[in-house]
């Protein structure tokens, strides 16, 4: 099976179908002819009096996740689903660099989910992402999986979102999380402070001293009161931060309160530290790294020969998409991938009939490399190609007699002696020296053969029927690549 076969299967899981048939929002929101209809500057809906906007509309956002082998692309069972990632949350956010404040989120401990949520069409972007808890301490921190809807972000506005699905591409995966150090260490106690009186389970992170990196170790505590964690004193400086499962959800999210230590920055290796105070919420804003989201990449996909069709371009690394667009026509995409991809390509293929079927062998396609994805890229050029921009022609010689009905043969072979041809020509009553051409043909090597059916015979030569092939004994394949036509394929029947 081919990437674009398997990537044709993959289609309804990364919500192509909405994205073609998006809502649009209407003209003239007020309905009424014989008054005005929002543009006088005496009434423009700006007096709470008389207001003629309706009210945003209530969507319905709902999809699926899915987590699959990287490799294969099988679904996972949900055994094998925890064993490598533990749980995973799906939110639903306006900026998915930040899932501190999510329209929505919800969590799954099985390999396959189906979520719904009601959002307002308040004409905004969503972006639909998951995290999964591959470094497995029920921390959502910068270290574990996120992968996003392949069609990132959709419009709230006037249509129900109902495909929002999300496909994770998992490797088996050891354990992990928190749990006390090998070698030197520091041993940090103290207390835990909930400052809104609330209870419930507290997270006590450490952190690199400027929260950039980590956690690095972690300790779980059933509610307020003490603690203590271990760091290896090779970290020289730490800094703790605890994180209180404010929605009691069982998962420690950039959502819950958080509370840092009034001693930050602690050094390391000169002794243990107790009496440490982390007041949760703290006084002031804290920002701690969350996994990364997608960056961006902008192009052109370029096909000079393009009559009619829609385009659809998509990234991924071997068998993952991990995006896709849809274009009326070629031109200029964006789309989105994760960051620090290896060998990432971006491919775009054409919907000749625009039946919404793209054919993964001949329909025009091309594609470009990243070799690694750090940052957003700009300035992607996809030249598209015709792999049928091939052809074959030239003249079929015969000095012997042909008689009324007579059919020239030509078949191209993939193989001396083939018994399949890959492409045929038929000629009836043929004037030697017979000119031929057989276009439409994919790029590889063919041996051209051809032979004259006498009579109304059909099928391959008959003992005693005239035949040849170019190039003679022995035959001389034709090779072709991407546009290429030779015009001089001649030989003799004999």
């Amino acid at each position: 099976m081919t990437t674009l076969q398997r990537l044709l299967l993959l289609l309804p899981t990364l919500g192509l179908a909405s994205l073609l048939g998006m809502g649009c929002p209407t003209v003239d929101d007020d309905d009424v002819v014989v008054d005005d209809d929002d543009d006088s500057s005496v009434d423009d809906d700006d007096s709470a009096g008389d207001d003629d906007d309706s009210a945003p509309m209530v969507l319905t956002v709902s999809g699926t996740v899915t987590a699959v082998d990287r490799d294969t692309g099988e679904v996972l069972t949900d055994e094998e689903f925890v064993a490598r990632g533990n749980w995973m949350i799906v939110y639903l956010t306006d900026d998915p660099s930040d899932l501190s404040d999510p329209l929505d989120k919800f969590e799954f401990v099985t390999a396959t989910g189906a979520w719904t949520s009601t959002l307002i069409g308040d004409g905004t972007d969503m972006y639909a992402v998951v995290v999964v808890d591959t470094h497995r301490n029920n921390i959502v921190e910068q270290h574990d999986l996120l992968r996003e809807h392949g069609g990132n972000p959709r419009l709230l506005l006037d249509a129900d979102l109902l495909d929002v699905d999300i496909t994770v591409d998992l490797v088996p995966r050891g354990t992990g999380g928190g749990g006390c150090c090998d070698g030197p260490c520091t041993t940090i106690s103290g207390q835990n402070v909930l400052l809104t009186g609330a209870t419930g389970q507290i997270a006590v992170t450490a952190w690199a001293p400027d929260l950039a990196v980590g956690p690095h170790e972690a300790s779980y505590e059933s509610g307020p009161g003490a603690f203590d964690i271990c760091i290896p004193d090779s970290r020289s400086y730490t800094s703790l931060i605890g994180i209180h499962d404010s929605d009691a959800n069982g998962y420690f999210e950039p959502s819950d309160d958080l509370g840092e230590a009034q001693i930050n920055p602690i050094a390391l290796g000169i002794g243990d530290v107790i009496g440490a105070v982390i007041e949760i919420p703290s006084a002031n804003p804290i920002s701690l790294p969350s996994p990364p989201p997608y960056v961006v990449l902008q192009g052109d996909a370029v096909f000079p020969a393009y009559t009619t069709g829609t385009v659809l371009v998509f990234t991924q690394v071997d068998n993952t998409v991990y995006s896709l667009t849809s274009l009326p026509a070629p031109g200029a995409f964006t789309l989105r991938a994760p960051p620090n991809a290896q060998d990432l390509t971006v491919t775009a293929v054409l919907d000749e009939n625009g039946d919404g079927v793209w054919d993964a062998i001949t329909a025009p396609q091309g594609s470009t490399t990243v070799s690694t994805l750090t940052y957003d890229v700009q300035g992607l050029l996809i030249n598209m190609e015709d792999p049928l921009d091939n052809s074959v022609s030239g003249v079929v010689g015969y000095a012997g007699l042909v008689s009324v009905g007579d059919t020239l043969q030509i078949a191209l072979l993939g193989s001396v002696g083939g018994t399949a041809p890959l492409a045929t020509l038929s000629i009836s009553d043929p004037v030697f020296p017979q000119a031929y051409s057989v276009p439409d043909l994919l790029a590889g090597s063919y041996y051209v053969t051809a032979h004259l059916d006498i009579g109304t015979g059909g099928g391959p030569a008959d003992p005693g029927e005239p035949l040849g092939v170019y190039g003679g004994s022995p035959p001389s394949p034709v090779v072709l690549s991407g546009g290429s036509h030779p015009t001089s394929v001649d030989f003799l029947l004999q």
